[in-house]
């Protein structure tokens, strides 16, 4: 089965009593797992749904995209069914995750489709400021490997574990090749609110990163911190949740 005949959207959460969808990109290497907290955190209201890209979990034999373009035009099939219900959505990103999601964003608008209700964008720069740090896809994995350790990103029993490394590192390094050949294509502003959300202590994405988002929506971009590093999202889970659910809960 071809990755586009795949649900590319897997409920976390049951949908019957929802009023809002939340899908939710994971960061570089992740999968669906970064999300299971969530359904217990937020409001019966809204249904957390996990975009299962493929290379890890259930989607572990099929190859990892290393283009964001290829994984955005596959997930937008399914969130144009959602739209096409009528019921309201909306997007969350973290790292990597989080220019999906923009991206998942301008490409509803292209096909003439329901934009979010809101866009979170989590621990990321503005998609058309300068990277500031030299590319990584290229380097030999020990040393790729040195480089994600620093970032905090690769948990400890992975690292313990030569058979669970080699079934994440594919997954990783396809993501990271998409992310760092990623290339913002000016476009008009989305129209819909942005949440920006960042870590106090972030190294790779310092405060004064996230304020470029601002240029991006013609609506409310409102910027938000929370006590951690590039990986808050973990370490304060739930006060990141409860942020999206009060958003969620007075978003139009």
């Amino acid at each position: 089965m071809s990755t586009t005949e795949k649900s590319w959207g897997g409920p976390l959460s049951p949908l019957s009593s929802a009023t809002v969808r939340l899908f939710c990109v994971p960061y570089a290497g992740g999968g669906a797992a970064v999300f299971r907290h969530w359904p217990a955190l937020l409001p019966p209201t809204v249904a957390v749904s996990a975009i299962r890209l493929p290379g890890r979990e259930s989607r572990i034999s099929e190859p990892p995209l290393a283009d964001i373009g290829q994984m955005v035009a596959a997930v937008a099939d399914d969130l144009a069914a959602t739209a096409a219900t009528g019921q309201p959505y909306a997007l969350f990103g973290h790292s990597f995750g989080a220019l999906v999601a923009f991206e998942l964003a301008r490409e509803m608008r292209a096909r003439d489709l329901p934009a979010p209700r809101r866009l979170f964008v989590s621990a990321h720069r503005a998609p058309d400021a300068d990277v500031g740090t030299p590319p990584i896809r290229d380097l030999s994995d020990r040393d790729f490997l040195d480089k994600v350790i620093r970032y905090g990103g690769m948990p400890q029993e992975v690292l313990d574990s030569p058979d669970l490394l080699a079934m994440v590192l594919p997954a990783l390094r396809a993501d990271i090749d998409a992310a760092e050949g990623y290339r913002f294509v000016s476009g008009a502003p989305l129209d819909c609110p942005i949440s920006v959300f960042g870590g106090r202590s972030d190294s790779v994405t310092p405060q004064a990163q996230l304020y470029g988002w601002r240029s991006h929506s013609v609506a409310e971009v409102e910027v938000r911190l929370f006590d951690g590093g590039h990986f808050f999202l973990h370490d304060n889970r739930t006060a990141v949740a409860t942020a999206v659910g009060a958003a969620l809960e007075v978003s139009p």
